[in-house]
């Protein structure tokens, strides 16, 4: 399973169809810092979806 589609499992119950669409494909680490590009439409969700790297990562 790919990390967009981990992702995607682990947020299911808490986006949206139309969110859980334009989910990020992957990201970037510099460090212990992860760098996401996230689409407008997902500002609201930040935490959720940071939910999954602190878990994962």
């Amino acid at each position: 399973m790919g990390f967009k589609e981990k992702l995607k499992e682990h947020l299911k119950d808490k986006l949206s169809e139309e969110e859980l669409s334009v989910l990020p494909r992957g990201f970037q680490t510099l460090g212990k810092i992860i760098i996401l590009k996230l689409n407008p439409k997902l500002n609201e969700k930040k935490k959720e979806i940071f939910s999954f790297y602190t878990i994962q990562y």
